[in-house]
Order: structure tokens, then C-alpha cells, then sequence
């Protein structure tokens, strides 16, 4: 059989996707799902003092307003280099830990947005209220900003092979 040739090609295709099959297999056993690295990952951020708590439960009326398309704080802080979006499946009580702990955190300034007004699209903002609106919003800790320290601070790091010592 030729390196380049059709057969070859068929047969390099047959051998990878039987390694696929082999490693779909085995993985369960051997390694843990991105589900429940993230988990654990979540789970040690959420352990951290400013995030830990103890938090009062959401109240029906803030779990309503957290529905509502946009409520649920946001913030420049990460978004500059960009992110992607990916899902997983988490424990529901996790999720609202998570949540939980974003809207306990990021409380305080919201209301300080609310009485300054400097919530929502308003094309007539002063230079410092936007400066203001920035400096504010820099101090939310959003759901997705807490899953992003989570990933960059508590995600397993790959090993170097044969070592027990992290990658650089």
C-alpha cells in the first residue's frame, strides 16, 4: 500500500476512527468529562473568601428580575481578549450557588449604578458618568466572570509526559 493512495487513505481513516471508538470507550473510566472538571473547578472558586459566602437565598422577587433577558450583572472585566462560549451540564444547585454568590457580590454596586442612573443604553451620558459607569462595571462579578476565574485559576493544568509536575 502507497503513503498518498486511496487505499491508504481509507485505511488511515478505519484507524482513526477506531482510535475514536477506543477512546470514547475508555474515557469515562479514565479520565473525568469537561462536565465534571468544570464542576470542580466552579466548586474551588466558589470556595475562595470573596465568593464564599454565607449568602442570604434569592428571594422570588430577585430570581423574577434575574429572568428577565440582560438582568443578571455584566461587565467588561475578560471580554477584551475575547471569549467562547461553551456548555456544559452542571448540578442545578451549583448553578444557583454560582448565581447566587454573582448577585450577592455584585449587589452593592448595582445599587450604586441604580442611584447614580447610569444603568442601561443611554446615549446622553456625561464623559464622567461614562468614566464612572466603567469604573463601576469593572467591580461587577458576573456568573461568567466567576466560571472564568474558575477555569483560568482552578482547571487542571495538563502534565509534562512522564512527570508529575504542571506544563509551562
Amino acid at each position: 500500500m502507497r503513503e498518498g493512495s486511496r487505499e491508504w487513505e481509507r485505511a488511515l481513516a478505519r484507524l482513526r476512527r477506531q482510535a475514536r471508538i477506543e477512546a470514547a470507550v475508555a474515557r469515562p473510566e479514565e479520565w473525568p468529562s469537561l462536565d465534571v472538571l468544570m464542576s470542580r473547578a466552579l466548586t474551588s472558586r466558589l470556595k475562595l473568601p470573596d465568593a464564599a459566602g454565607p449568602w442570604a437565598p434569592l428571594t422570588e422577587e430577585e430570581r423574577a428580575r434575574l429572568s428577565l433577558s440582560g438582568r443578571w450583572p455584566a461587565c467588561l472585566s475578560g471580554c477584551e481578549l475575547g471569549t467562547r462560549e461553551r456548555a456544559f451540564t452542571l448540578d442545578e444547585e451549583l448553578v444557583l450557588k454560582l448565581r447566587t454568590a454573582a448577585w450577592r457580590i455584585s449587589e452593592p454596586v448595582l445599587l450604586e449604578l441604580e442611584e447614580k442612573n447610569l444603568i442601561g443604553p443611554q446615549l446622553e451620558l456625561s464623559e464622567e458618568d461614562r468614566e464612572e459607569r466603567e469604573r463601576l462595571a469593572a467591580k461587577l462579578f458576573p456568573s461568567s466572570r466567576l466560571a472564568r476565574e474558575a477555569v483560568e485559576s482552578h482547571f487542571p493544568v495538563p502534565l509534562v509526559s512522564g512527570s508529575t509536575e504542571p506544563a509551562e
